[in-house]
């Protein structure tokens, strides 16, 4: 029987590609499970517009990506926090809040994940910053003013 898999099963295949597997195992245990479904003309074709639409979908978000690490590369952010009279940040800075800053301030939309930081950071200074976002990269410095 062909199915379409809904998610990776191992040892049969990934997740939307259409396998050829015995009746018993699709009836018993895949389709019931909600693994597979019966591989119709009507679910191939619709799964192929999902994936078209998908692959639509990534090729803006991927474009997206390449201009904002573009635009923001080298460029330098000032941010403010609490610092002790040594240099000390009260709070520790996290990924997080860099890009709630970013997106606050500088309207820019990079999500948490995208900002790689060794360790938070935790005193005054210029901190060199890689941004991640899919296949490109960029590098910023963040400025750390005391208050």
């Amino acid at each position: 029987m062909k199915v379409l898999l809904k998610t990776d099963v191992k040892g049969v295949g990934r997740r939307n590609e259409i396998k050829e597997v015995s009746d018993g195992y699709a009836l018993n245990n895949l389709i019931p499970r909600k693994l597979a479904e019966p591989a119709t003309d009507k679910v191939v074709k619709a799964n192929a517009a999902n994936m078209a639409k998908q692959a639509a979908h990534d090729k803006v978000l991927d474009e997206l990506a390449k201009e904002t690490t573009r635009s923001i590369n080298g460029e330098t952010y000032t941010m403010s926090a609490k610092a002790s009279d040594t240099g000390h940040l009260f709070a520790k800075i996290a990924a997080k809040d860099i890009s709630e800053f970013l997106s606050n301030s500088h309207q820019l939309a990079i999500p948490e994940s995208s900002i790689k930081l060794e360790k938070p950071l935790k005193e005054l200074g210029i901190h060199p910053i890689d941004v991640v976002m899919g296949n490109h990269k960029a590098k910023i410095s963040l400025e750390i003013k005391g208050i």
